[in-house]
């Protein structure tokens, strides 16, 4: 059959079916005239295709088929909605469009832009006489839509309800836990970070026994015993009980300095410090010291 003239009109958007279950949805529509002018009826069967095209490279990314009853001429296709003759790509018409990634095609994959745009291939056949050749439809570029360029909201939401960055700056790259970590944040849920309880002061983490996962600085008040502890990286460490008291617990001597007699021991609840003998006692020329070298009387 020699095709005598085709009039297209393709919607230039993503259509959110009515079905609870479905996908965005293309629609595609034209009328086709036979070669002595009359348009062509009867049942005809629709293959559509849509490739991603850039200099040197091209890659089938979704392709259905679908029979429609064609009446004067006049054709309305919906691209994507319960199609039983998609290629097994797993890409939908939304995956299809979108400019962030890989997509994987028929035999293909395509390295995407944000400048990256679509064309539509469709073919068909009139099943009326029986089996027929595929013939073409001219390939038609799929372009931006120019209102679309800025669009006024995305999803449902304004622009004013999204986050921004600086006009020139470029927006990092969130993985889920990443974003779901975020959220947490501005609820005042994370636990990865302290927050202020009112005029309470701040919660300090706490649980019983100590983290499963230690790194030095981690601190937290263990509810088992009523302590505040901290890791510094080789032992875990006590800072004060549930009674409120803070400060040193032990102190070991140093050289010079007695623990109730004993050089260089340690005190850890109560007892004496003193300091070791450092000379002999006795008058020199000018000063006179006793057994601990202090200077207890003097002479001119």
């Amino acid at each position: 059959m020699r095709i005598l003239g085709i009039v297209i009109g393709l919607v230039l958007s993503l259509v959110v079916c009515s079905q609870a279950d479905a996908g965005p949805s293309i629609t595609y529509h034209g009328r086709i005239l036979k070669s002595d002018g009359i348009p062509l009826d009867g049942q005809t069967e629709f293959k559509i295709q849509i490739w991603a095209k850039r200099s040197g490279e091209s890659c089938l990314l979704y392709e259905e088929t679908r029979s429609e009853n064609v009446s004067n001429g006049v054709f309305a296709l919906s691209i994507g909605s319960s199609a039983p003759g998609v290629l097994s790509t797993g890409l939908d018409l939304e995956k299809v469009f979108q400019s962030r990634g890989t997509l994987y095609g028929v035999d293909c994959s395509y390295e995407t832009t944000p400048d990256d745009k679509r064309s539509l291939v469709v073919y068909f056949r009139n099943l009326e006489k029986g089996p027929a050749s595929w013939e073409e439809i001219p390939e038609t570029a799929i372009n931006y839509v120019p209102l679309a360029i800025e669009a006024q909201s995305i999803a449902g939401f304004k622009a004013k309800q999204l986050l921004k960055i600086d006009a020139d700056a470029e927006a990092p790259t969130f993985t889920q836990s990443e974003a779901d970590e975020l959220k947490k944040l501005a609820q005042g849920e994370s636990t990865k970070y302290l927050s202020s309880s009112g005029g309470s002061g701040v919660a300090i983490p706490g649980l019983s026994g100590a983290p499963s996962t230690l790194s030095p600085g981690t601190i937290w008040f263990d509810t088992a015993d009523g302590k505040l502890k901290y890791y510094d990286g080789d032992d875990v460490q006590t800072l004060a009980d549930s009674g409120g008291s803070i400060g040193v617990t032990s102190i070991t001597a140093g050289t010079g300095i007695w623990i109730d007699g004993t050089p260089g021991a340690t005190i850890s609840e109560s007892g004496t410090i003193s300091l070791a003998n450092v000379g002999t006692p006795g008058t020199y020329v000018k000063v006179t010291t006793d057994e601990k070298g202090r200077v207890i009387s003097g002479s001119t």
